[in-house]
């Protein structure tokens, strides 16, 4: 069987500097130490400084040491000044020195509850913080998605304008083409009346040769023959312009429409 070790007892005196008074350090050392099961006082300095006596293992006291290293919202230890010595065994508990006008052992309990209560609020605060980042990220998240929606519902809209562009285009070139064809069927009758003029103009003039007699009555036809063909030219003049003029409105109306 392996050698049993048995413990090696010191005595610790340490100074501990820092901002450790009024503020429960002392109710800390005291619960530190008796977990350890050492003996031992604590008590204020004048200087500000907190003197601990501490009895027990070694090997306890080493943990002892690293657990009166406090800092805090409400202790900060800046240093501590220690020395092992042999012990005396003169301490039956571990207990805390208490001077003329300093805090019992209630009002340190009170710190230590503060400095717990100060600790959990900000861990409260940090799970808010955490909890505002979540939402935070959702919301991007969402600006996101709808971000998305907007530019599909936008690629929507100008592909169903550009197919309505497209079907008042070909409404426009049908209607057009639809006037172009009047206008070529106006101008064969138009061409017809004239070739038909010009025949009754070929008869007169033969009447007109064949009845030198009546040459009077001749030229009377001939006057109304010229009678005729001027009404006749006046009327076609007159539609061919009003046509042209509807014409020429039309294409300005689909160049301002971007068409032609």
């Amino acid at each position: 069987m392996p050698e049993k070790i048995l413990p090696t007892m010191k005595r610790l005196t340490a100074y501990v500097y820092g901002k450790i008074q009024e503020a429960g350090y002392r109710s800390r050392v005291v619960t530190v130490a008796k977990a350890l099961n050492l003996k031992g006082c604590v008590q204020n300095l004048p200087d500000g400084s907190v003197k601990i006596i501490a009895e027990g293992d070694e090997r306890d006291l080493e943990r002892f040491l690293k657990a009166i290293d406090v800092k805090n919202a409400l202790i900060n230890v800046e240093r501590i000044d220690h020395e092992f010595s042999e012990p005396t065994g003169g301490f039956d508990d571990f207990y805390k020195l208490v001077g003329e006008g300093e805090t019992d052992e209630r009002l340190d309990k009170a710190a230590e509850y503060l400095k717990e209560l100060i600790g959990v609020t900000k861990n409260g605060f940090g799970e808010v913080k955490d909890e505002l980042i979540s939402v935070k990220s959702e919301m991007r998240a969402g600006f996101t998605d709808l971000k998305n929606v907007v530019i599909v519902e936008s690629e929507k809209t100008r592909g169903v304008i550009v197919e309505e562009s497209e079907k008042t285009r070909e409404e426009l070139g049908r209607k057009i083409e639809e006037v172009g064809n009047k206008v070529d069927i106006v101008g064969t009758k138009v061409e017809e009346v004239g070739n038909k003029v010009d025949i009754v103009g070929t008869k007169v003039e033969e009447v007109g040769n064949k009845v030198d007699i009546v040459g009077t009555k001749v030229e009377e036809v001939g006057n109304k023959v010229d009678l005729l063909r001027m009404d006749m030219k006046e009327f076609i003049e007159t539609n061919m312009n009003r046509m042209y003029k509807e014409i020429s409105e039309i294409k300005q109306a689909l160049k301002k429409a971007g068409i032609m």
